[in-house]
């Protein structure tokens, strides 16, 4: 659920295409009831002799917000600039923080209390803690009480979390994520470090993000968030081992995606 009332500069926003022109497209944005302008040089990196050839009404996409003006009511987006990993990326959490605000809204209909109070009060801690509403309702549908320790949120809310999350979510499969850094000043660079990438997806099974050099990001599934954990660590071990042996550097960090 979005609280704030404009996007951000550099935020990633799901659009819908309402009108396209000679010279740009006009776009709703979606969770913010605001509308966007594309000019034809934010379409796509490549040159656009037709806009039409690229984009059409009722597309939905994802966009970079490039520049926003409350006062003057403009946004402007940017096409060129997202990738067709963070798309898919958004995509997928945007699919995920519909279905955790349907849940809350659910929680909160059941409980007849206000919805926007309610948010504040419990779901904005659990998405500090955790990094999205979804996420925080998994672990306590799979963890139990422990998915609390460190979330300041009152004990009588957290028997109804935990009886909500256990007769609403089922969790069949999850997935974790992590910040791979690894570097290398060979003169064999590039070959090491794909090398020690491989490593890592021999054992995950699943494509591996470049984020920016020295960065990558690998993700690892689980029948629960243990057995999905281990394996993105045996990963990250796999790569960093790998690297270090061929006299690179390389570091971990779990992310909460």
């Amino acid at each position: 659920m979005i609280t704030r009332e404009w996007p951000e500069r550099g935020d990633l926003v799901i659009i819908k295409i309402k009108r396209v022109t000679t010279f740009g497209a006009n776009a709703d944005i979606e969770d913010y009831n605001k509308e966007g302008f594309i000019h034809i040089s934010e379409v796509s990196s490549s040159w656009v002799k037709n806009i039409r050839n690229f984009l059409s009404e009722g597309q939905i996409r994802v966009a970079e917000v490039k520049r926003v003006k409350p006062d003057e009511n403009l946004i402007d987006l940017s096409l060129r600039r997202v990738s067709e990993q963070q798309s898919k990326r958004k995509q997928t959490e945007h699919k995920r923080e519909k279905r955790a605000d349907k849940l809350f809204e659910k929680l909160c209909k059941e409980k007849k209390i206000d919805l926007k109070e309610t948010y504040q009060k419990i779901a904005v801690p659990l998405i500090d803690e955790y990094g999205e509403l979804l996420t925080a309702l998994e672990n306590i549908a799979v963890y139990g009480k422990e998915t609390f320790e460190g979330v300041n949120i009152d004990k009588k809310w957290q028997e109804d979390l935990l009886t909500f999350a256990q007769d609403n979510i089922k969790v069949s499969e999850v997935v974790r994520h992590g910040d791979l850094t690894i570097s290398s000043t060979s003169g064999e660079g590039v070959d090491l470090l794909k090398s020690a990438l491989k490593e890592a997806q021999k054992i995950t099974g699943k494509d591996i993000e470049y984020i920016s050099a020295p960065k990558y990001r690998i993700s690892a599934s689980g029948i629960d968030y243990s057995e999905a954990d281990k394996l993105l660590q045996k990963a990250a071990d796999a790569a960093i081992t790998y690297i270090k042996k061929h006299g690179g550097e390389g570091s971990f960090e779990k992310v909460k995606v």
